[in-house]
């Protein structure tokens, strides 16, 4: 699932991630936001939830990938080949 949350100021692009997480019980939601506070928000959000988040700047984004609902690596632990 994909959200746009380019534009919104905070909390909104949260509260979108938020509702967008609510649905799934298990899966990926992709977040695109225009600056990187609200990115950060987003992936503290999802961490604090117990969920791993990614966050990527691409062009004048920045991209955050929620992953909700199975275990998952960081990309330095798959790196280092750190597994649980």
């Amino acid at each position: 699932m994909q959200i746009d949350a380019r534009g919104k100021a905070c909390p909104q692009p949260v509260l979108m991630t938020e509702e967008a997480l609510g649905k799934v019980a298990e899966g990926i939601v992709d977040v695109v936001v225009d600056n990187e506070e609200s990115a950060l928000n987003v992936a503290a959000y999802a961490t604090q939830k117990g969920m791993c988040a990614e966050t990527k700047k691409e062009g004048r984004d920045w991209r955050v990938k929620v992953v909700k609902g199975f275990a998952c690596k960081t990309g330095s632990e798959w790196e280092s080949g750190v597994r649980s």
